[in-house]
């Protein structure tokens, strides 16, 4: 009987271990960027090879021409790797164009385990992210959530 007592304390701490072995359901991204007066959100899926992801270049809407777009100096790029791989992470990086070629001017990693609650922020898990253009001072904000 004093045995069976002992198995008790065991078949309580066991399904414990498991929910702790479940692995975190991670979603998509959804990245929002402002700049120039436009608001522009991108889907960002997660990818198993880091090195094939692009830098987008950012445009905004032409206040001369309507519904034509403008493409500035900025380039955006979030790579979004999961776990359980050895690279696993949300880089987020901001490229300046200038004459030279693409200048990184902002960089941000997130590491596993990632945030998984951001329904409560305004500006999801990354809040408001302010990076200004070497030239003119210009700011390009961006946040990211989880979608």
């Amino acid at each position: 009987m004093n045995n069976l007592k002992n198995y008790r304390h065991y078949l309580l701490i066991l399904p414990l271990f498991f929910v702790s072995c479940y692995p975190v359901a991670y979603k998509n991204l959804e990245c929002t960027h402002y700049y120039g007066g436009s608001t522009q959100s991108m889907l960002v899926t997660p990818v198993t090879n880091p090195y094939m992801v692009e830098a987008t270049q950012i445009t905004i809407n032409n206040s001369d021409a309507e519904g034509e777009m403008v493409k500035t100096n900025f380039l955006f790029k979030v790579v979004y790797v999961l776990p359980p791989a050895d690279d696993a992470a949300i880089n987020i990086y901001v490229y300046y164009l200038s004459d030279a070629g693409q200048v990184p001017v902002h960089q941000v990693k997130y590491l596993p385990p990632f945030p998984v609650r951001d329904d409560d922020q305004p500006f999801g898990f990354t809040g408001l992210q302010n990076v200004y253009e070497p030239t003119l001072g210009r700011v390009f904000q961006y946040c990211c959530r989880w979608k």
